[in-house]
């Protein structure tokens, strides 16, 4: 590690310490007070718990080296804002980069004790002496069971706006009184808070009542929505409401004949009412029951929401039907009875039973859960996700004539040749695992998928029906069973086909019928351009070279469902891979391919051309503004800005004054995004703007501000990147300075 980077690291390590000592001191001074009232226990109780939400707060933890980098370039201007370059890997420097390294960390090393680190010295002995002094007073001073409100007085609320009313007759702010009054159906009672500070439900009506020692001539409050509300009076009470919808401030103005007076700023924190939450339980995404079981589901419905509950149901479709005849329809099922509207939690049950529903083998439900707040004037909504239920329709009849049974059933459902090899290989794990039995009855259930599919690509190449195998050629003569060899299972067999031969008629010689084809086509003088779909050989769906694919898929899906029948799927896992791999190219065969066509641009006119004639031609200017988005921008420019008020002391001329302005509102929007932070900054660089006190007051409230907006700008910087990036930063640093040059240049 550099010298420099250790410097870092030793400012971010104190630093760090710092904040740590800040958080014990308040948790102490917690604990003094809790000690005073309820013990030891108590007290170390709340140390515990005002050290953990202390913690949370200032978050020592979150100093990183960033924040470090920019404390040092704001407190040494020797280094000119040059301190991340120690953060940079020197092999990732160039030659200029590298000097610049090396002459920051040598002025960072010889001035590092001037580099401070900021410690809200003056807030931690302030605070630690209050708590003392109440630790003090409870224990020595007996406490009365009567509570006062708080005297609020001119110096805490009114701030002058110029010098000339020191000498004023100042109100006193006798009692700030705030009336809460929540929506009506959030079900909540309305309450007074003695203070400032709200904290209310998203809609709620606030109604403020200000009671000075004298009249004036009227209050305005001022929201950080640039809205203006004036304050009713009544003697010297004045009032005013509004209703709140969101995150912001607000401040009280004063005017009394030409003087004005403008207060601090106060907190405003919405509590948002969310939308409900539920969640269906006991159900899966998708559920199938065959259609001879009980087709019946019990769901259970968590639904929880903020201020209350109007509704819940479920949303149900069924479909009827496949293709064009589908049909659907939508119901409304309701949960079982036995809640209560305006409940903030609930937990509902429904069974749902699919018969009653009238639903049949194929039909399918599909339903989610939809449940309403009570809100108002517009509700919210939320439901869940999409469950599906269906009856399986994994069957279908067809009439046939062939054979001697009247249906023939087949499955509507064929697998592909990529499932059957997975379910293949998937066999053949199991097979140590399984019963023989078992084993044997899923390989032949493989083998006559693999028949199926077989006969199915078998269509497409005109064979009506599956009669030979690959080892016996169409037209082959078949053995005579008189000449032929005798089979020795005969006599014990029952031959039902053999015994009524001599009842059936004679079949032609197949050499015959295949002379008398050949004198036909050559006979025939259509034959060439006749479209014959009998005998498969003339079948023309393909072309020659994918008929041969597909005919040679089909041989090797015969050997894949010969193996499978005797039971060694191993031995089928070759012909179903060549099988599939057939397939594919065949798919790959069939598709169609377009020529891309080029550009073709319109004819040239000759008798026009090379004429220089331009009156036809517009010309045609567009001119682009770039705005830059950089946010914050006088929010950072205003640091430097109050390092020199701090220095010098100075008066603010209007362009700074501007400014400062610019900074309060970019700074007021920041509260709005995070509210609780940077309040206090932003009353300082308020005060700085409106006050003009002595010097020692005055030093200190910009250097207040300063340091608000030097913790809140780090936030809003992008960290330094020590990644070897297209361009060195000193490198852009000095393309800034030199385009700075030369705006300034007349």
């Amino acid at each position: 590690m550099s010298q420099g980077k250790k410097i870092l690291h030793n400012i971010k390590t104190r630093w760090r310490f710092y904040r740590w000592v800040e958080t014990s001191i308040y948790a102490v001074c917690l604990a003094l007070i809790a000690y005073s009232f309820a013990g030891t226990v108590a007290a170390f109780i709340t140390f515990i718990m005002g050290l953990s939400m202390i913690m949370l707060l200032l978050r020592p933890w979150d100093l990183n080296m960033a924040t470090v980098v920019q404390l040092v370039n704001l407190q040494l201007k020797a280094i000119h804002y040059s301190a991340e370059c120690l953060l940079a890997n020197p092999v990732s420097l160039t030659r200029l980069g590298k000097i610049q390294q090396r002459k920051t960390a040598y002025l960072l090393a010889e001035k590092r004790r001037q580099v401070k680190v900021p410690i809200p010295v003056k807030r931690i002995a302030l605070i630690f002496c209050l708590f003392s002094m109440v630790f003090l007073g409870t224990r020595y001073v007996p406490l009365t069971n009567q509570m006062t409100s708080p005297h609020i007085t001119a110096g805490d609320l009114v701030l002058p706006a110029d010098t000339l009313a020191e000498n004023y007759n100042w109100p006193v702010v006798e009692s700030l009184i705030v009336d809460i009054t929540p929506p009506k159906y959030t079900l909540l009672s309305s309450f007074t808070q003695n203070g400032p500070g709200i904290n209310v439900v998203e809609g709620a009506y606030a109604k403020w009542e200000v009671r000075l020692s004298h009249a004036i001539d009227g209050i305005d409050l001022i929201t950080s929505a640039n809205k203006v509300y004036p304050m009713k009076a009544e003697g010297n009470v004045y009032t005013c409401g509004a209703r709140l919808f969101q995150n912001g401030f607000y401040s009280f103005r004063f005017t009394n004949g030409i003087r004005e007076y403008v207060s601090d700023l106060y907190e405003i924190k919405v509590i948002p009412d969310n939308p409900p939450e539920l969640v269906l339980r006991g159900v899966p995404i998708h559920t199938y029951f065959d259609y001879n079981q009980p087709k019946v589901i019990n769901i259970t419905c968590d639904v929880q929401d903020d201020h209350g509950i109007t509704d819940v149901y479920l949303i149900g479709t069924v479909t009827q039907g496949s293709g064009e005849s589908v049909k659907f329809r939508e119901e409304k099922l309701f949960f079982d009875a036995g809640w209560e509207k305006g409940s903030k939690r609930l937990t509902l049950s429904r069974r749902i039973d699919l018969d009653q529903l009238a639903m049949g083998p194929g039909d399918e439900l599909y339903f989610y859960a939809e449940t309403l707040d009570n809100r108002y004037p517009k509700t919210q909504k939320n439901r869940t996700e999409t469950f599906f239920v269906g009856v399986k329709d994994t069957t279908k009849v067809e009439f046939s004539l062939a054979g001697s049974l009247g249906v023939d059933v087949m499955p509507d459902y064929f697998r592909s040749q990529r499932q059957l090899i997975i379910d293949t290989e998937k066999l053949i794990k199991e097979k140590k695992t399984i019963p023989a039995q078992s084993f044997k009855s899923k390989s032949n259930e493989l083998g006559h998928d693999q028949k199926a599919l077989r006969i199915r690509y078998g269509k497409f190449m005109g064979e009506e029906f599956a009669t030979t195998s690959p080892g016996q050629e169409r037209g082959a003569p078949e053995p005579d069973p008189k000449t032929g060899p005798k089979d020795p299972l005969k006599a014990f067999m029952h031959d039902h086909d053999g015994d009524n031969e001599h009842h059936l008629v004679e079949d032609h010689d197949h050499d015959d019928h295949s002379e008398d084809k050949q004198n036909k086509e050559g006979n025939d003088p259509l034959h060439a351009y006749q479209h014959i779909h009998d005998d498969t050989e003339e079948a023309t769906f393909f072309t020659m070279s994918v008929r041969q694919k597909l005919k040679q898929a089909l041989t090797e899906m015969w050997d894949s469902e010969l193996y499978l029948r005797l039971y060694q799927p191993e031995k089928s896992l070759p012909y179903q891979y060549k099988a599939l791999r057939l397939l594919k190219e065949i798919k790959n065969h069939s598709r169609i391919y377009v020529h891309r066509i080029g550009f073709e641009p319109p004819p040239i006119k000759e008798e026009s051309r090379l004429k220089g004639d331009f009156d036809e031609v517009i010309s045609r200017t567009k001119t682009v503004y770039h705005v830059s988005t950089e946010p914050y921008t006088s929010l950072r420019n205003s640091i430097p800005l109050l390092q020199r008020l701090l220095t010098t002391n100075a008066t603010l001329d209007i362009e700074q004054k501007a400014l400062l302005e610019k900074a309060g509102d970019e700074l007021a929007g920041l509260i709005i995004q995070q509210p609780g932070q940077h309040l206090e900054t932003l009353q300082s660089l308020r005060k700085v703007l409106t006050s003009d006190s002595d010097p020692v007051s005055r030093a200190a409230l910009i250097e207040k501000a300063l340091n608000g907006v030097v913790q809140a700008v780090p936030s809003l910087l992008p960290k330094p990147s020590v990644e070897n990036t297209g361009e060195h930063i000193l490198t852009q640093l000095f393309r800034l300075n030199l385009d700075s040059i030369r705006r300034r240049k007349p």
